[in-house]
């Protein structure tokens, strides 16, 4: 009987251990289609994959993709896009986006389809028409592929 509250006691480590206690949860701060507003060097769309230990709540890597506004310059339009893992940034992985919104008022960036309401050297409007992500919720636990 000792063996088997042993046995228990122990469960999480093994379960931490074995990696199946750790889920990966995904965040964003944007939504389908609603009109949005960035002024230029701030956040216009941010996802964030957290893994993390349910047993214990420990964050064990985290992975950030965002696209800042950058401004714009006659008709083209300039994004940031940045990635980061667990909070370093990757320079290789930093690219500035340039679209031309003379004809096209949709822009599309790794499967995300964005329509430019507006946009000015200060500040864009925007609305997200489609975004992988929206196959889960905000704060929704996930499936990693």
């Amino acid at each position: 009987m000792k063996f088997l509250y042993g046995l228990l006691a122990m469960a999480p480590v093994f379960l931490t251990g074995c990696g199946l206690a750790n889920s990966y949860y995904l965040t964003y701060n944007f939504e389908k289609d609603k009109v949005m507003v960035a002024t230029v060097g701030s956040e216009m769309m941010n996802w964030t994959v957290v893994y993390k230990n349910d047993v214990y709540g420990t964050v064990k890597g985290t992975f950030v993709q965002t696209l800042t506004y950058s401004g714009k310059q006659g008709d083209v339009i300039k994004i940031y896009y940045r990635e980061e893992s667990n909070n370093y940034a990757r320079p290789s992985f930093t690219q500035e986006l340039t679209y031309d919104i003379s004809s096209e008022k949709i822009i599309t960036f790794r499967h995300t389809k964005i329509r430019v309401e507006e946009a000015t050297n200060s500040e864009i409007k925007f609305t997200v028409l489609e975004c992988p992500t929206f196959e889960h919720p905000s704060g929704a636990k996930v499936d990693r592929e």
